[in-house]
């Protein structure tokens, strides 16, 4: 005997996004000279009040837009088939193929800065630029040099999208199969074992004109067990896993040739081994308890930075341990109602540092550490009339007020000298009210 299950999917999607940069001459001013060493419109600005000509380049807005489009289809075929071999063992057999279709674009015009427009064709017109060229503070290859610093993107720089959007299309086919076999020992117990192929389609990169991205794929294989002892009522699931990426999709701040760092779609092929452990127990009726811990240890397989750091068998950063518990208990019956008490702590293991630095996940210091092990509290008291009808809660998440610095921003270092740092949430206290008509 066997029952199977097919079906269609059809997805269709059109999307628009504009990306802005929004800053000001004296920014930018600070950042070519931190990183060229040459702060051209201070060094331009000098020059004019030596001469007692009043500049006008400091202090000017200045924009950048990315203006992009896509446009996604997606249609699939897939069917299971559940084979059952024996009165306790069941073989699940199942396979989906899908195509994509993706089209996008890119314009990024010219900068927009009036203000600094109108200082630079006054300037110009007082032959303010060629008389610095004729006495010989700029020469005419540096003076160059300033104008198109002045007056060309520094962040979306792709000559290719300013004049008119350019557009790029790709296809992608797939077909991925499963199987899962699973026997039961009796009514409550199960054991299971299955391997699995996933698929994402490729993409673009919003901020980097031209860029594509490959499908992802996955290979998975898992082996577990589900319980549950129906005298003690309690619930016990367990699993080991192994999986294999390739071209793993995943978002990071990337140094592609703009004066920013821009955080875009990266690919790489990992691997990784863990165990899932889940069990929840009600002692008695108005009391629930449980409990759930992960392992796993996640590498890369072979991946280079957009720096050219080779993070080959590094691991990704992934914690290896991370585990919650929790507790539920009802007090019935008070004012025509139910007061309802939980308690959650969560413990999230340490970051697990590699060599890239760009990131910022992973410090040490005197005064505090990026990365390490965190945990968080989270308590509510809630209470519920009888009928259902209404209900008011008193929530206060991370109770114990535990502080973490969570990252270091890096990237306006080099830039501004102005380093940064990300810290979670403090605790929060609130109050909840709901009402039903």
């Amino acid at each position: 005997m066997a029952d199977w299950v097919t079906g269609l999917s059809f997805y269709h999607e059109k999307a628009r996004q504009t990306s802005q940069v929004n800053t000001n001459t004296n920014t930018l001013d600070t950042i070519f000279g931190n990183v060229a060493s040459f702060p051209v419109f201070s060094l331009l600005e000098g020059a004019a009040a030596a001469v007692d000509i009043p500049a006008g380049l400091l202090g000017n807005p200045w924009q950048e837009n990315m203006h992009v489009e896509g446009r996604y289809k997606a249609t699939a075929i897939y069917g299971d088939v559940i084979w059952h071999l024996a009165p306790k063992l069941n073989l699940t057999t199942g396979v989906r193929y899908t195509r994509d279709d993706k089209r996008f674009n890119w314009y990024s015009p010219p900068r927009t800065a009036a203000g600094l427009d109108d200082s630079i064709t006054r300037l110009q017109n007082l032959g303010f630029f060629d008389a610095l060229v004729g006495m010989g503070a700029l020469t005419p290859e540096q003076l160059m040099m300033a104008l198109g610093a002045m007056t060309q993107n520094i962040e979306f720089t792709s000559a290719g999208a300013t004049t008119a959007p350019l557009s790029k299309k790709n296809k992608w086919n797939d077909t991925s199969p499963r199987a899962v076999l699973d026997y039961k020992l009796n009514d409550d117990m199960m054991v299971y074992g299955s391997i699995a192929k996933g698929y994402q389609a490729g993409g673009f990169n919003a901020l980097q004109v031209n860029a594509t991205y490959d499908p992802e794929k996955v290979w998975n294989a898992e082996v577990g067990v589900k319980n549950y002892y129906r005298q003690y009522k309690l619930l016990v699931n367990a699993s080991l896993y192994k999986y294999k990426f390739s071209n793993l999709q995943s978002l990071a701040l990337v140094n592609n040739g703009s004066a920013i760092p821009t955080y875009q779609v990266t690919s790489s092929d990992q691997e990784a081994h863990g165990l899932d452990f889940e069990m929840r127990w009600q002692p008695m009726r108005d009391l629930r308890l449980n409990m759930s811990t992960a392992y796993i240890d996640q590498t890369y397989k072979t991946f280079t930075t957009s720096d050219g750091i080779k993070l080959d068998g590094q691991p990704v950063g992934t914690p290896k341990w991370t585990t919650a518990v929790g507790a539920d208990y009802w007090v019935r019956d008070v004012a025509g109602g139910d007061l309802n008490f939980t308690l959650q702590h969560a413990y999230t293991g340490a970051t697990r540092c590699n060599a890239d630095a760009l990131q910022g996940a992973c410090l040490t210091t005197p005064r505090f550490r990026v990365g390490g092990a965190t945990q968080r509290t989270d308590f509510r008291a809630g209470y519920e009339a009888a009928s259902h009808k209404w209900a008011v809660a008193l929530f206060a998440n991370n109770l114990f007020d535990k502080r973490y610095v969570t990252s270091i921003g890096n990237m306006t270092t080099g830039l501004l000298g102005t380093p940064y740092a990300m810290v979670n949430s403090p605790r929060q206290v609130g109050v909840e009210l709901r009402v039903n008509m």
